[in-house]
């Protein structure tokens, strides 16, 4: 019997430790690298930028200092492939690097569950009629941004009872999570030379609180942080009946 048991454990030692690595091996090819992902919006035509701007200003707030500029393609591509994190990208074709944490997963490919102490969330993909993607945790607060017919929003959920204590629309967001820096740039109402909202938030466990708000007449799309003070991110206006576009960078300074 002793001699069976012998046998056994190791066997079974072996088997977990496979199991474990052909698990943690499934969730990195889950992930692409961002030169990959970056081929992938290029082909696509999602990085399809006009470069007939220039851009040079700032955002300010008695909180934040953002001075932004045109970049070159290249610095904004070098950039995008050098990021010293997995940069995520989603839309209603494309869900690409969505990086689950303790409490939130997937199920199916189509359930996102976020799992508080009190109850659990679920945001279901159907069809063309709704998508969801995970965005991270920034604080005590789980990011999602879903599209649900023709809208959009980013919801902001309690981790711990499961409550959306924000809720914002559309999808033009990014966060920064070793500062609780996020980025919000209102796309929905942009249109016809209508002012529209680019916004700096700082998450915590009851909502966002906010570093700056600006009405401008432009949109950031594609943006990513590669620190605590730099986004990248192309820059896109409204005028003379087209959208014009260019890739800019933001530099943020902390008041």
């Amino acid at each position: 019997m002793h001699t069976i048991v012998k046998i056994i454990f190791p066997f079974v030692l072996a088997i977990s430790l496979l199991s474990g690595c052909t698990q943690n091996k499934n969730e990195e090819v889950q992930l692409i690298d961002n030169e990959e992902l970056l081929s992938i919006l290029i082909t696509n035509d999602i990085l399809d930028v006009s470069n007939e701007i220039e851009v040079d200003g700032k955002l300010e707030s008695e909180r934040l200092l953002v001075n932004y500029f045109t970049v070159s393609p290249e610095e904004y591509f070098e950039a995008f492939k050098n990021s010293s994190e997995s940069i995520d990208f989603f839309n209603r074709d494309f869900r690409i690097n969505e990086k689950l944490k303790p409490g939130a997963e997937r199920k199916n490919d189509s359930l996102l569950i976020i799992k508080t102490y009190y109850k659990d969330l679920i945001f279901k993909d159907y069809k063309e009629r709704s998508k969801f993607f995970y965005e991270g945790k920034v604080d005590q607060l789980h990011i999602v941004k879903g599209y649900q017919f023709e809208d959009s929003f980013t919801y902001f959920i309690d981790a711990s009872t499961g409550d959306i204590v924000s809720k914002l629309w559309g999808t033009l967001t990014e966060n920064y999570s070793k500062e609780d820096l996020f980025l919000y740039s209102d796309g929905i109402v942009f249109d016809f030379d209508q002012l529209t909202e680019v916004s700096f938030f700082e998450p915590h466990l009851f909502g966002l609180d906010t570093l700056l708000v600006d009405q401008t007449q432009w949109i950031a799309k594609n943006a990513f942080f590669t620190g605590e003070n730099e986004i990248y991110y192309v820059h896109t206006a409204y005028g003379d009946g087209s959208f014009k576009s260019t890739y800019a960078k933001m530099e943020i300074i902390r008041k």
